[in-house]
């Protein structure tokens, strides 16, 4: 018996490449009758990045700093989140046609934290059947060398089917326009 998809996790990180990962999702989706939920994970500041501006800043200073980082981040989210729903709606109009209902998407979030361990603590959430990401294939810095790629991290921290959609498949998909 072949396992049922209803509930699809799609991610994004919003980069040049998305479309075509969207694409995949959306057609997991239609062939499967499931509903899909957007997430876009914000990294927080590195311990690094925290540390310096607590250590060159007076406690005043350090706590309206951390207000203000937080209120920005809060805005952020928002503009993000908007971006993503426009995405949504361009991709529809663009893609499926003038008859297409966004019926296929379910739900849009914005999330704070480590992609992996977010993407996965939301897919165990929603209890969903599938989880698509995209990965690009060159660069990614020493970072990526020593922890590897999210897409990879996802694959090692859950046990849900991970579909990875590489830089590259827009040739067999369509362009990459974002």
């Amino acid at each position: 018996m072949l396992p049922q998809i209803q509930r699809i996790l799609y991610t994004t990180s919003l980069s040049d490449h998305t479309r075509v990962v969207f694409r995949q999702a959306i057609s997991l989706a239609r062939a499967h009758g499931a509903k899909i939920t957007i997430l876009h994970v914000v990294e927080p500041l590195t311990h690094s990045e925290s540390f310096l501006v607590e250590a060159y800043m007076s406690p005043e200073t350090t706590e309206a700093t951390k207000n203000l980082a937080e209120n920005l981040r809060q805005t952020q989210s928002q503009q993000v989140l908007d971006r993503i729903c426009a995405r949504v709606e361009r991709f529809y109009a663009e893609e499926l046609g003038p008859d297409a209902h966004a019926d296929l998407v379910e739900n849009i979030m914005v999330a704070s934290g480590s992609p992996p361990a977010v993407i996965v603590r939301v897919a165990d959430q929603l209890d969903a059947d599938m989880i698509v990401v995209g990965r690009e294939v060159e660069g990614g810095g020493w970072q990526r060398a020593i922890r590897g790629s999210t897409a990879r991290q996802v694959m090692q921290l859950t046990a849900r089917p991970v579909l990875v959609v590489t830089r590259g498949s827009e040739e067999s998909w369509g362009d990459s326009r974002s």
